[in-house]
């Protein structure tokens, strides 16, 4: 498959000129993809240089698309991968250098926790909270990770004001987690956001929720957390949109999770028919997104009509 892509992409940037509509089109919305599946794993020189371009994009979407093709050509590449990196100079670019550690993340994905932790170091401590959010995301992605990489990853927003970073932060904490944690590590995350920071994370669309239920998540904390923290969240009443934010807190929360009983399932089905539109739309999409994720699931008589 990975060869025909090639043989596709070539084909294509070949069949049409540079500066033609056609051609651009191609650049910003199908090449990233096709030369990341295409090329995946190979640090291929060839695929690093189409990609080139748009890196320095000024539409950050394209910059992002072409970051995540770069992070998939050179996943597991080790350091060969990031002396290629090295050799692009991409830090001396202002738009794309913050989303770097992602890429130098997924060089060292098979490589042990120590080494991964070592490489993120220096951008896990960087002024940027840009780049310091790009190195956490980077250590969450590729498992298995060990007890000790949580505490990496909240140490790397302890005390700063950005209480998206944090928010973010916690998300990522809670993934490396993986159903590990115990109480107390909850009360750890839960501490690192105040009651004023969590009032704003929740109109910004954050929730604490969310990164506890996937710290508890397949563990045998997840049902006493499901029953006193999401389902509160999923029957919130109240029509203002304070109130339905709390009800998509509970609809993330729930998905976050592994397979639930039917009582919260029928909870966030209720939901598709709620009096607030966007509470409506997330709920279509939530479903959708656990029908693929739990197949254990008996939907029968659980949405309304």
């Amino acid at each position: 498959m990975g060869d025909r892509l090639r043989e596709i992409a070539g084909i294509l940037l070949d069949r049409w000129p540079d500066g033609s509509f056609e051609r651009q089109l191609l650049m910003v919305e199908v090449l990233p993809e096709m030369l990341g599946q295409a090329w995946m794993g190979s640090g291929a020189t060839e695929a690093t240089t189409r990609l080139a371009p748009l890196l320095g994009d000024p539409d950050q979407t394209v910059r992002r698309r072409a970051i995540d093709a770069l992070a998939r050509i050179h996943r597991g590449t080790g350091q060969e991968g990031l002396t290629a990196l090295e050799r692009l100079g991409l830090d001396r670019e202002p738009r794309c250098r913050d989303d770097l550690p992602r890429v130098r993340a997924a060089c060292m994905a098979d490589a042990p926790w120590e080494a991964r932790l070592s490489v993120a170091e220096p951008d896990l401590c960087h002024p940027s909270p840009g780049r310091r959010l790009a190195a956490i995301r980077g250590l969450a992605t590729d498992p298995p990770h060990p007890p000790e990489a949580y505490g990496a990853i909240l140490e790397a927003v302890r005390g700063d004001d950005d209480f998206a970073l944090r928010c973010e932060a916690l998300e990522c904490a809670g993934r490396v987690l993986a159903g590990r944690a115990t109480g107390e590590i909850l009360r750890g995350m839960e501490s690192m956001l105040d009651e004023r920071q969590r009032r704003q994370a929740l109109d910004a669309g954050y929730s604490a929720e969310v990164a506890l239920a996937l710290a508890v998540r397949g563990g045998d904390m997840e049902a006493g957390f499901r029953a006193s923290r999401v389902l509160p969240l999923l029957t919130a009443e109240g029509h203002s949109r304070r109130r339905g934010r709390l009800r998509l807190a509970g609809l993330r929360g729930l998905v976050a999770g592994a397979e639930p009983p039917e009582a919260l399932v029928a909870a966030a089905a209720s939901l598709v028919v709620d009096s607030i539109r966007t509470v409506r739309w997330h709920a279509l999409w939530a479903l959708a997104e656990a029908s693929w994720a739990w197949p254990g699931v008996s939907w029968t008589g659980t949405v309304p009509v």
